[in-house]
């Protein structure tokens, strides 16, 4: 079996619905391009954090207006791991949507801290190891010399950790986009990861880009879901619960 037949069968077994791929692009796009340059009209000046939060909540916010019944979207945030979710319930495909400098850390190998989630989340796609180019099989990695009552237990929270991801999600795709400041998205991947992070399938979908039509910015339509009378622009979405943001700047005391 060549590579072309391989991933041709595993995107068979992903089951992956191209109309909601090619939503989740849409979301991208709309909102990385068409959001930020409506932004960009009414704040001419932003600083570079702003643009890169920016690019983040307008993804978000498109991605919740576009799907809505028989989904659950979420943000997340932690570390590297930041990204965005979308949970397919009728399927029980869950999307995730990350930067690929951020996806490209936690596959690379790096330390535990920067993978025990990914590898949590490659238990739901564990059936792929019977494919050629999966090496190994998934489990907690437990030295010989421990005591078998301490391997059980392990196993045992293995056993019901896998059990409730089986009820609720079937497969999980991530899809990665290369964020620009100027022009909102300059890529598009997606990819599966299995077997602790190994990369099963991996195509670059940044042609489907230029397919995309964006509307020119129209002041009059133009949602200004974060722009409400009283309140900052400012974006929370990378920013530390501990951390507050003054909206006022206060006078100094004498």
């Amino acid at each position: 079996m060549n590579d072309s037949e391989i991933k041709k069968q595993i995107e068979a077994e992903l089951g992956i619905d191209e109309k909601n791929i090619n939503k989740i692009f849409k979301c991208i796009v709309k909102g990385s391009v068409e959001d930020v340059n409506a932004k960009r009209s009414l704040f001419p000046s932003p600083t570079y954090n702003a643009k890169y939060n920016d690019i983040w909540d307008s993804i978000n916010a498109e991605c919740n207006l576009a799907f809505n019944d028989g989904y659950i979207v979420t943000k997340q945030k932690r570390g590297i791991y930041e990204f965005i979710t979308i949970l397919n319930m009728s399927s029980s495909c869950v999307y995730i949507l990350m930067k690929e400098k951020n996806f490209s850390k936690v596959i690379s190998g790096a330390s535990v801290s920067d993978t025990h989630y990914m590898k949590c989340l490659t238990l739901i796609n564990s059936d792929l190891k019977s494919y050629p180019q999966v090496y190994g099989q998934i489990g907690f990695d437990i030295q010989e010399s421990q005591d078998n009552r301490i391997k059980n237990k392990k196993e045992s929270i293995k056993d019901e950790v896998l059990d409730k991801i089986n009820e609720s999600v079937k497969r999980f795709v991530v899809i990665t986009f290369e964020p620009d400041s100027s022009t909102g998205v300059k890529a598009i991947y997606v990819n599966v990861v299995a077997n602790n992070t190994s990369t099963k399938y991996r195509k670059d979908w940044t042609s489907h880009i230029k397919a995309i039509e964006v509307p020119e910015y129209d002041e009059s339509t133009y949602d200004k879901r974060n722009m409400d009378d009283g309140m900052d622009n400012v974006s929370t979405f990378d920013t530390p619960a501990e951390v507050k943001i003054k909206t006022k700047v206060q006078e100094s005391r004498k």
